[in-house]
Protein backbone atom coordinates (compact mmCIF):
# COMPACT_ATOMS: atom_id res chain seq x y z
CA UNK A 1 0.00 0.00 0.00
CA UNK A 2 1.48 3.30 -1.04
CA UNK A 3 1.50 6.47 1.02
CA UNK A 4 -1.10 7.95 -1.33
CA UNK A 5 -3.39 4.96 -0.81
CA UNK A 6 -3.05 5.26 2.95
CA UNK A 7 -3.89 8.97 2.85
CA UNK A 8 -6.95 8.20 0.71
CA UNK A 9 -8.03 5.52 3.19
CA UNK A 10 -7.67 7.99 6.06
CA UNK A 11 -9.91 10.45 4.21
CA UNK A 12 -12.58 7.76 3.99
CA UNK A 13 -12.21 6.71 7.63
CA UNK A 14 -15.48 8.34 8.81
CA UNK A 15 -17.38 6.52 6.05
CA UNK A 16 -15.60 3.26 6.88
CA UNK A 17 -16.56 3.62 10.54
CA UNK A 18 -20.20 4.25 9.61
CA UNK A 19 -20.13 1.20 7.34
CA UNK A 20 -18.77 -0.99 10.14
CA UNK A 21 -21.42 0.27 12.56
CA UNK A 22 -24.16 -0.72 10.11
CA UNK A 23 -22.82 -4.21 9.24
CA UNK A 24 -25.21 -7.10 9.64
CA UNK A 25 -24.02 -10.44 10.98
CA UNK A 26 -23.68 -11.70 7.41
CA UNK A 27 -21.72 -8.56 6.40
CA UNK A 28 -19.32 -9.10 9.30
CA UNK A 29 -18.77 -12.74 8.30
CA UNK A 30 -18.07 -11.76 4.69
CA UNK A 31 -15.74 -8.95 5.76
CA UNK A 32 -13.69 -11.20 8.03
CA UNK A 33 -13.61 -13.90 5.35
CA UNK A 34 -12.22 -11.38 2.84
CA UNK A 35 -9.47 -10.53 5.31
CA UNK A 36 -8.47 -14.20 5.27
CA UNK A 37 -8.55 -14.53 9.05
CA UNK A 38 -8.78 -18.00 10.54
CA UNK A 39 -9.29 -19.51 13.97
CA UNK A 40 -8.69 -17.28 16.96
CA UNK A 41 -7.89 -14.19 14.85
CA UNK A 42 -11.23 -14.59 13.08
CA UNK A 43 -13.16 -14.89 16.34
CA UNK A 44 -11.37 -11.89 17.82
CA UNK A 45 -12.11 -9.79 14.74
CA UNK A 46 -15.83 -10.65 14.86
CA UNK A 47 -15.97 -9.91 18.58
CA UNK A 48 -14.12 -6.59 18.18
CA UNK A 49 -16.45 -5.46 15.40
CA UNK A 50 -19.52 -6.41 17.45
CA UNK A 51 -18.28 -4.54 20.51
CA UNK A 52 -17.43 -1.52 18.36
CA UNK A 53 -20.95 -1.56 16.92
CA UNK A 54 -22.44 -1.62 20.41
CA UNK A 55 -20.07 1.05 21.74
CA UNK A 56 -18.72 -1.37 24.32
CA UNK A 57 -15.25 -1.27 25.80
CA UNK A 58 -12.85 -4.03 24.79
CA UNK A 59 -11.41 -6.33 27.42
CA UNK A 60 -7.63 -6.35 27.87
CA UNK A 61 -7.42 -9.56 25.82
CA UNK A 62 -9.53 -8.03 23.04
CA UNK A 63 -7.38 -4.89 23.07
CA UNK A 64 -4.29 -7.05 22.63
CA UNK A 65 -5.97 -9.02 19.84
CA UNK A 66 -7.02 -5.79 18.11
CA UNK A 67 -3.46 -4.48 18.35
CA UNK A 68 -2.08 -7.72 16.92
CA UNK A 69 -4.56 -7.64 14.04
CA UNK A 70 -3.63 -4.02 13.34
CA UNK A 71 0.09 -4.82 13.36
CA UNK A 72 -0.53 -7.81 11.07
CA UNK A 73 -2.41 -5.54 8.65
CA UNK A 74 0.50 -3.11 8.66
CA UNK A 75 2.96 -5.94 8.05
CA UNK A 76 0.87 -7.27 5.18
CA UNK A 77 1.17 -3.83 3.59
CA UNK A 78 4.91 -3.52 4.29
CA UNK A 79 4.36 -0.78 6.88
CA UNK A 80 5.07 -0.31 10.55
CA UNK A 81 4.02 2.17 13.24
CA UNK A 82 6.77 4.62 12.29
CA UNK A 83 5.27 4.83 8.78
CA UNK A 84 1.91 5.81 10.32
CA UNK A 85 3.55 8.46 12.49
CA UNK A 86 5.20 9.94 9.39
CA UNK A 87 1.79 10.05 7.67
CA UNK A 88 0.23 11.91 10.58
CA UNK A 89 2.88 14.61 10.31
CA UNK A 90 2.08 15.31 6.65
Amino acid sequence: MSLQQILQALNFLPQIIEGIKKMSEQDKEEFVNRLGLKGEEREHALCIITRFQKGETLTKEEQNAAQNLFLKALEMNNLDLSDLLKIQQI
